[in-house]
């Protein structure tokens, strides 16, 4: 492992540990809570085992083998258990269960069933184990739960290599393997696009429409809608009709959960190098956010004005700076060369320059095809082009008003005002006029502006209008929520990680 997927993890453990030790946990859902214990309990157990791994190569200069595979890239049930998950006890288990069972129940069974029996012997023999550990740590009688568990497993990994065997089932490419992926792409995959293929993915953005309502800290709750509710549904909305960039279908299981679940188009000519980060850049955004969240605490002396900036602010950099950390989790984890999110918003000199090359360059290339395109090619059949154009345009920023009032709700939990829907009515309006005068005879010949004066105006009406935008976010309380989760994750680096590292 090298050193700096080791300082990931641990900086993941420790901010896990400050959860439980500052009880932030009691404010989390069971589902949410049940995630953040299944990642406590793999990187413990993987940092543990590096740790006793340094300690025999010091000790006895023995070097141990890996015991972990990154299990969270397994693709089946067998390659978790067998290929990726604590490869010591599948190494063990093998001669001392597996193939002695397989042995003896192959002249009764038949050696095709005596391979399940061996199979569901080594599942069996593994929970009773763990029963006797679970004893050793909590000192209570067993409750066979852990039995119930790994018997589970067995039964659907055998299951699952019984599927495999079976010649007239279709093979399930590997971009979409994984249990749930799997099914999923067994499902649509293999439907005609259009109607049908849309029904078939429907249950699949609902449950994504739920999934941040089981997150009540307003970062993950954020993120979840975001990157589930809108981006990742439109997408599959989009593979309905064979379209967007889940058509064709990637043939990683990397490449998909990066395409599908995050707010990233795959480069055409992907290349490692593109990811370096200008370090300096991304500092002084940090300086200047962390400045603007210690300004909160003096809100009271601030102008409306002055504090509508720092609001728009403080958006932009938080969005910039939570983008920029998923982007490098995302290329750490998952091996995805990503496109920046964003293009320095502050220098549009246009709004149509703004919304649709500046900023968050993800949302135009998914409303693009799934909402302008339709609405342009429908309004060609009454209007000319230029007036289908200018609908389209429309279309895309009422759908985009829609949805933010989806992810507000997310945030707020309370009933959507439409503020935010007239914010991008009013937007959507003003960039197709604009649109409309750049167009004229007029302007292409004689009126030029300056990009300085372009940038300045732009700008302006882009954060004097964002109050609409802000209302319900201010009155909920959500930008003092998001100001103080987000000087919290500071606390614990500066006071807990950083402290950690250095021994102190």
């Amino acid at each position: 492992m090298s050193k700096w997927v080791l300082a990931f993890k641990l900086l993941i453990f420790s901010f896990l540990l400050h959860v439980y030790r500052n009880n932030y946990d009691s404010g989390l859902s069971r589902f949410a809570f049940l995630a953040l214990f299944t990642i406590h309990v793999y990187l413990e157990a993987e940092l543990i085992l590096v740790f006793v791994g340094a300690l025999m190569s010091m000790l006895l200069g023995c070097e141990m083998e890996p015991v972990f595979n990154d299990p969270y890239l397994a693709t089946s049930l067998q390659e978790f258990w067998s290929r990726r998950w604590n490869l010591m006890v599948p190494a063990v288990l093998r001669p001392a269960v597996h193939i002695p069972v397989q042995r003896f129940c192959a002249p009764l069974l038949g050696l095709h069933r005596a391979f399940y029996a061996g199979m569901l012997a080594t599942f069996i023999v593994s929970g009773l184990m763990h029963e006797l550990i679970y004893f050793y740590v909590i000192r209570k009688s067993p409750t066979w739960e852990v039995t119930c568990f790994f018997l589970l497993h067995g039964v659907v990994t055998c299951l699952e290599i019984a599927m495999k065997r079976m010649r007239w089932l279709p093979t399930p490419r590997r971009a979409v393997s994984g249990l749930a992926i799997t099914v999923f792409l067994l499902v649509t995959a293999g439907i005609k696009a259009g109607v049908f293929r849309l029904l078939s993915v429907l249950p699949v953005c609902a449950l994504f429409l739920v999934f941040p309502l089981f997150f009540s800290y307003v970062h993950f709750s954020g993120c979840m809608a975001f990157f589930l509710s809108w981006l990742a549904n439109f997408k599959l909305i989009l593979f309905s009709f064979d379209q967007g960039p889940l058509s064709p279908l990637p043939r990683t299981l990397s490449r998909f959960i990066c395409i599908t679940c995050f707010p990233i188009k795959p480069q055409q000519n992907p290349n490692i190098q593109n990811y370096k980060i200008p370090i300096w850049l991304f500092a002084i955004k940090v300086v200047i956010f962390v400045v603007l969240l210690q300004m909160y605490e003096y809100k009271q002396y601030l102008s409306p004005a002055l504090l509508l900036v720092f609001n728009s602010l403080h958006i932009f950099l938080e969005l910039e700076i939570v983008f920029m950390l998923v982007k490098a989790l995302v290329f750490i984890t998952l091996g995805c060369d990503l496109e920046p999110q964003s293009n320095e918003p502050y220098l549009a000199t246009s709004l149509q320059d703004f919304w649709g090359r500046r900023w968050n360059l993800m949302v135009p290339a998914i409303l693009r095809p799934a909402v302008y395109l339709p609405a342009r090619r429908m309004a060609c059949r009454k209007v000319n082009s230029d007036q289908a154009m200018f609908l389209g345009v429309f279309a895309a920023f009422l759908v985009s008003g829609a949805v933010h009032e989806m992810l507000f709700f997310y945030l707020t939990r309370e009933v959507p005002t439409g503020e935010v829907t007239w914010f991008f009515l009013l937007h959507g309006v003003c960039t197709v006029a604009e649109v409309a005068v750049k167009k004229s005879t007029f302007v292409r010949r004689w009126w030029r502006v300056s990009p300085t004066v372009s940038r300045l105006l732009t700008v302006g009406f882009v954060v004097v209008t964002s109050g609409w935008f802000f209302f319900p976010l201010i009155r909920s309380g959500i930008i003092e929520r998001l100001a103080s989760e987000a000087l919290m994750c500071i606390d614990f680096v500066k006071h807990k990680f950083l402290l950690l590292l250095l021994g102190d």
